[in-house]
């Protein structure tokens, strides 16, 4: 049993470790855009892992989810104005990334906190 949970379990932390690796960006110094990035990989890949058939994913995706949303929970306004002036990104960026991270109704207000902050 224990043997069957940990090839489950490895095999979902090279998915993250492939998503998170921010070693194979073009810059050893990884920008705010490029973080961003990552962090809607590792949001979505916890939301899919939440649902999975397997009960021990399932918990243990569930405690890694609280603490995302415990620590990226609140929104990080220095890291997202550094993504939106990115001239490559601007504000579509947090129109893609903020529903992935907050959900619809959040991102909303999310948004208007990062636009109020701009204008």
């Amino acid at each position: 049993m224990e043997k069957k949970r940990l090839k489950v379990v490895l095999k979902n932390i090279d998915r993250v470790s492939l998503t998170t690796d921010l070693r194979n960006s073009r810059s050893e110094y990884p920008t705010s855009n490029i973080f961003l990035a990552e962090l809607c990989k590792v949001k979505v890949l916890l939301d899919k892992h939440a649902k999975d058939e397997n009960e021990f994913v399932k918990t243990m995706v569930r405690k890694m989810k609280g603490k995302f949303d415990k620590y990226w929970g609140e929104c990080n306004l220095l890291m997202f104005i550094a993504a939106v002036l990115d001239p490559r990104c601007k504000m579509r960026v947090l129109d893609y990334a903020f529903p992935k991270i907050y959900g619809d109704l959040e991102a909303r207000a999310h948004f208007t906190t990062i636009r109020d902050a701009l204008y």
